[in-house]
């Protein structure tokens, strides 16, 4: 059965995570104390695998590179079983990529005279030349060395951005550019596919001298991208791994970048801000201009629950003092508590019981709070798990899905645990999924311990049920390689 194809897959991508987590060659500490070619060796001769791979597909060539070991150790590597030089790791990048985001011309030159594919693109679009750009390398030199190896610096990623508009967010002034600037096909007015200027790409940083600068170049500030997005929209998003304090705001407000604005998706800035940027005082100063902190954007969202989903819980709590509707639910029938779950987040949790939420609440699909609290529970958070449990089972919340019961979600996450709580909530355990199964059908298919089926049938479960294809319970539990060798007896 395919079913069995995709566990068995299962089974061999846990055996090699358990593997890689044992690798002295994946541990970051090992490449950051900067370790010799002879320590390389060494460690690859004492059994670590020099091709394996961690569950982020990052792999031992990928962690040198990133912490710029000498070219000698990445030929080693290379020489390898399973390390071919254009290996496909992390988002799909190729360590022509890698060497591309260090600036590291000797092993750029390298690789590409290894056969490394100058045009290869990464999973999120770009090629050597954008990723280079998105990783901040300033330095001429490097896409001097690209443009020597035939590679057009005015090449674009999939969404239409070159270089330029790239680069931008981490210099300090146009003429830091002039060197893509003499490309006949790169302008200074150039905009991406969805029509973000260099001013938009540059309001993700917060760089103000930099904006200073493109407004004396004639570049338009209040420029507005496809969606309706001005400046103010980009500098809110900031970027991946850092966000915009209040004096860029306050900088755009004083040049006439319009604050109270939406995009089309109906967002305002709130939205963008909400799920990363704790600084307060930029929220009161988007409220104080008139932004409407409860404005909902085209699937029925608030701001406020992109702060709760992202666990910025500061912000939750200054939203949810204004928040006009406690029980305010989105297109897919989720609340705030929908989220605070999904997320583990007792601090909002405890802030939105005090509210008396209505913890009576179902979904679309008829689901009350206690199916989002099975289906995001793992061990990490039993703890939230208990308390949110005992609070929702004291207010008498039931378990009426159509379409599932809380065992099936108990099976399907493997956990005893789960499946005992779930006896705790009145239900029918007998009660079939969309696919057409019971519960112990479920758990005859897919566990691994037969207890899953032995507490099942003592809670009540039929163990005579068939499927729609005339298969008992035992057919399906001989069927299932994960219990091949344990006793099926009882079933019978």
């Amino acid at each position: 059965m395919k079913y069995f194809s995709y566990i068995f897959l299962f089974m061999i991508l846990m055996m090699n995570h358990v593997q890689a987590q044992n690798n002295l060659l994946l541990s970051d500490d090992f490449w950051s104390a900067q370790p010799d070619l002879n320590q390389v060796k060494q460690a690859v001769t004492n059994g670590n695998n020099p091709s394996a791979q961690n569950n982020r597909g990052f792999d031992a060539t990928t962690y040198a590179i990133l912490n710029n070991a000498d070219v000698s150790i990445i030929d080693f590597l290379l020489q390898q079983d399973g390390n071919s030089v254009d290996k496909k790791t992390h988002d799909g990048r190729i360590y022509l990529l890698w060497a591309g985001s260090k600036g590291n011309i000797p092993l750029i030159e390298y690789l590409i005279e290894k056969g490394s594919d100058v045009m290869a693109v990464e999973d999120k679009g770009n090629n050597l030349v954008t990723y280079t750009a998105v990783r901040g390398v300033t330095n001429p030199a490097v896409y001097t060395t690209f443009k020597q190896h035939g590679i057009p610096l005015s090449i674009q990623n999939t969404k239409g951005a070159h270089a330029l508009l790239l680069l931008a967010p981490a210099v300090k002034q146009v003429a830091d550019l002039n060197f893509l600037l003499k490309e006949k096909d790169i302008q200074l007015t150039d905009t991406d596919k969805d029509g973000n200027n260099i001013f938009l790409y540059t309001a993700t940083s917060g760089n103000i001298p930099m904006l200073k600068d493109l407004i004396q170049h004639k570049i338009n500030p209040l420029h507005e991208n496809l969606q309706k997005e001005n400046a103010m929209f980009f500098a809110a998003q900031g970027q991946k791994r850092s966000f915009n304090n209040i004096e860029v705001f306050e900088f755009l407000k004083s040049i006439g970048v319009p604050t109270r604005v939406s995009n089309k998706n109906n967002e305002t800035p709130l939205h963008k801000l909400a799920s990363r940027n704790n600084h307060i005082s930029i929220y009161e100063f988007f409220i104080n201009q008139g932004v409407d902190a409860n404005q909902k954007d085209k699937n029925g969202n608030p701001a406020i629950f992109y702060a709760v989903q992202g666990n910025n819980n500061s912000v939750a709590k200054f939203l949810l003092n204004d928040f006009q509707n406690i029980n305010e639910t989105n297109a897919y029938g989720e609340t705030l508590m929908t989220k605070a779950i999904a997320g583990g987040n007792a601090d909002i949790f405890d802030a939105l019981i005090q509210k008396n939420m209505d913890l009576k609440h179902l979904n679309q699909k008829g689901e009350s709070y206690l199916y989002p609290l099975f289906q995001f529970y793992n061990p990490q958070n039993q703890k939230f798990f208990e308390k949110a449990f005992n609070v929702f089972k004291n207010a008498g919340i039931s378990a009426s899905s159509a379409q599932l019961s809380l065992f099936h979600i108990a099976v399907e996450k493997n956990s005893l645990f789960l499946l005992h709580k779930a006896q705790k909530i009145s239900q029918d355990i007998n009660q079939k999924n969309e696919k057409g199964l019971s519960p112990l059908q479920l758990a005859a298919m897919q566990v691994d311990d037969v207890q899953f089926m032995k507490d099942l049938i003592v809670f009540g479960a039929d163990k005579n049920v068939r499927t729609d294809f005339d298969e008992s319970v035992l057919d399906l539990a001989s069927e299932n390689e994960k219990l091949q060798g344990q006793d099926l007896t009882f079933l019978n």
